[in-house]
């Protein structure tokens, strides 16, 4: 299946949104992945970009969990009860949130053909650490005019 990036965004958004304590208590709230899907679900998203983005970024360590995953068929994510975001999680949203970086960031992914959580990450963070020192870097990152990594370097 295909990653779709506004899916990934989406659901760290839903998650931070969502998660914390239960009100008057120390318990934090339980996030399922239906609870994400409908929510989520709509005509530009289906229950199954939804449970496929879930799972990797499970597997790749952005969420918190109170217990093990129970995995269905086909080695599928079933049911997972989500915490809130890891520090990984809160690092690649805080990276992600600006809506200019994030579609400049999406679109050069797809252009160039490219486009693992891992490397959004990586892009999307040096993006703004580029922005922390030049001004201009994400308006150079959209026009194409200088690659982000030498502007940091």
């Amino acid at each position: 299946m295909k990653l779709n990036y506004d899916c990934i965004r989406k659901i760290l958004l839903y998650v931070e949104a969502n998660s914390g304590y239960e009100p008057n208590t120390t318990i934090y709230k339980i996030i399922q992945p239906k609870e994400i899907s409908k929510a989520l679900c709509d005509d530009k998203l289906t229950d199954e970009e939804i449970t496929y983005a879930i799972q990797l970024l499970f597997e790749e360590g952005y969420f918190n969990v109170d217990k093990k995953p129970v995995y269905g068929q086909n080695n599928t994510l079933f049911d997972i009860d989500i915490t809130s975001l890891s520090l990984r999680g809160n690092e690649l949203l805080n990276n992600i949130r600006n809506d200019t970086a994030w579609n400049a960031v999406k679109e050069r992914c797809k252009k160039v053909g490219v486009g693992s959580i891992k490397v959004i990450s990586n892009v999307t963070g040096a993006l703004g650490t580029a922005m922390l020192t030049d001004p201009n870097a994400l308006q150079n990152f959209i026009d194409g005019t200088r690659n982000i990594l030498n502007i940091i370097h």
